[in-house]
């Protein structure tokens, strides 16, 4: 085996090592301006996470959208199964309308409540997800609220 495979094997050992050590959240958003797919990752035990969501756009627009955001998780008192999050982030859109193909571009707020279950993997939550476009002549999207189930790995 030669140096570069062994390199090549010893970085991807590590990252997936690094990977699992930090909780992992897959599951489905559900909105009522977008829905898909969120993903969490758990940047430290504390309270910095990664969240991306790949979202379908409908009715009309034909479109996904792309949104990576950094949060903010916090526990209420004691209680560390419920909290609220805020954060920040971009979101990145493809849009097939009749007649034109558009893309968007702009930045994207969170606030939320979520609840993780201490006896199954699952955790829920509910945010208000605020953006708008900064290219593009779509729209702003301040009433978009949504609701989450995901799995913890």
């Amino acid at each position: 085996m030669n140096i570069k495979r062994l390199s090549l094997l010893f970085v991807i050992i590590f990252i997936t090592t690094y990977l699992h050590a930090n909780p992992i959240l897959l599951g489905l958003r559900g909105g009522n301006d977008n829905s898909g797919i969120t993903l969490q990752y758990y940047l430290d035990k504390e309270n910095r996470v990664l969240e991306g969501i790949a979202s379908l756009l409908f009715p009309g627009d034909n479109g996904i959208e792309f949104t990576g955001l950094y949060e903010y998780h916090f526990p209420f008192s004691d209680h560390e199964a419920f909290g609220w999050y805020i954060g920040w982030g971009v979101h990145l859109g493809f849009y097939d309308r009749p007649g034109n193909t558009d893309i968007s571009l702009g930045p994207d707020g969170i606030l939320g409540f979520q609840y993780t279950f201490e006896n199954i993997p699952l955790n829920l939550s509910i945010d208000w997800h605020p953006g708008f476009d900064i290219i593009s002549d779509y729209r702003s999207r301040f009433s978009n609220v949504g609701i989450s189930a995901r799995y913890v790995f």
